[in-house]
């Protein structure tokens, strides 16, 4: 018995060197996301927090931490959801902001995130999303949904060690006494690519996973670089074949 106990141990040792490691995806980083942990003291919506989001502290902005009990409005699902705009301006620009600091593992990174846009009348309202800084994507009222809807943004480029700032900023100009239109935010999510993973004891298969990781990491090159239609599809078709040589070797 203890002999064919060493043999089955070496048997499954031996497997678990040939058989490719299952890809190791990066968590969500975004905390509390769907803002379920949205506290509200009082029915003012001033009041209410967020112990994983900060919000921008001017007297005057117009940023908000809502409950049913507290806005106008409601979440996609549950209670819970943050709101831009909806205050009142005179002649002037109202502003407002969320942020959170968040890691980012590894490409591909694609933010995630459900908007709302009630309009107003007089004002010209824009959404922007951010990372430290930079622009991911740009809302302006035209083009926002008046219903929930997913919107996605490619965070690839800040992928890697260390912290980054999200941050979701509203701004509304107004040419005379005006309420601005409201940018409702629900269900903000991360998802990460998969992690780098040792070597599997099958030399072909990462060799084809390497050239596929080159060959996917090119498309996104000439896509930044706003290189030539014809390009990016002659690169798109390698990524095609490399998967393929993916599957056959691994």
């Amino acid at each position: 018995m203890r002999r064919l106990t060493i043999i089955l141990a070496a048997v499954l040792a031996l497997l678990a060197m040939l058989l490719p490691a299952a890809p190791a995806q990066a968590a969500d980083t975004v905390a509390d996301g769907g803002f379920v942990a949205n506290t509200c003291p009082d029915v003012i919506k001033q009041n209410c927090t967020n112990p994983g989001w900060t919000k921008d502290l001017e007297p005057s902005a117009q940023n908000y931490f809502c409950r049913t009990t507290a806005c106008t409005g409601a979440a996609f699902a549950g209670t819970g959801w943050a709101q831009l705009g909806g205050g009142l301006v005179v002649i002037s620009t109202g502003t407002g902001s969320i942020s959170q600091n968040l890691t980012i593992p590894a490409a591909p990174a694609t933010l995630t995130y459900l908007l709302k846009y009630t309009p107003a009348f007089g004002t010209t309202d824009t959404l922007t999303v951010s990372i430290d800084g930079t622009a991911v994507a740009t809302v302006p009222a035209a083009g926002a949904p008046t219903s929930y809807a997913p919107q996605t943004s490619s965070v690839s480029a800040f992928a890697g060690p260390g912290q980054h700032v999200l941050k979701f900023a509203f701004q509304c100009v107004s040419v005379g006494v005006s309420v601005c239109g409201t940018f409702d935010i629900d269900s903000v999510s991360l998802e990460a690519g998969s992690l780098p993973q040792p070597p599997t004891g099958n030399p072909a298969c990462d060799k084809a996973k390497d050239k596929l990781a080159k060959a996917k990491a090119k498309v996104k090159r000439l896509k930044k670089n706003d290189a030539k239609p014809g390009r990016i599809k002659k690169a798109k078709a390698k990524v095609r074949k490399a998967k393929k040589a993916v599957k056959a070797a691994c």
